[in-house]
């Protein structure tokens, strides 16, 4: 809370030093959505949907005070990193590959996912909630 008080200070003295919206969106992309984005897929599944909601208001008033161009919301944020992260997990020299399951023998022609793996089996909610399992 404390934080989205100094980024909306900061982005109002640098909207009063004449910075145009394309300047105020470099920066509020270098400032928060940078941080947002720094590991996104190992905590973003653990978030409450209360928090979800806090970071999304957040951002909602950013794009209404000017800040931004375009009004980014955490679940796309969210979806695009996990995509990216787990492309680059499928390949076998990442150094994540381990983590994921064994890949089945059967191929099935219409799977909606669109890769190879077995869906693992998970004991507590931690586990449905890490990277491998929201991708699988």
């Amino acid at each position: 809370m404390y934080s989205q008080r100094v980024y909306m200070y900061l982005l109002k003295v640098l909207r009063e030093q004449a910075l145009s919206r394309g300047q105020l969106h470099t920066v509020f992309l270098a400032l928060i959505i940078s941080r947002l984005r720094y590991s996104l897929p190992a905590w973003s599944g653990f978030l409450s949907r209360e928090q979800i909601v806090q970071i999304n208001a957040f951002l909602k008033i950013i794009y209404r005070c000017g800040f931004s161009c375009e009004l980014i919301q955490l679940e796309t944020l969210t979806s695009a990193a996990d995509n990216r992260l787990f492309a680059k997990m499928c390949g076998q020299v990442h150094c994540i590959h381990s983590l994921l399951p064994p890949a089945t023998n059967y191929s099935l022609k219409h799977r909606p996912k669109g890769h190879p793996y077995e869906l693992p089996r998970y004991r507590y909610d931690l586990s449905r909630k890490s990277l491998v399992l929201r991708c699988l």
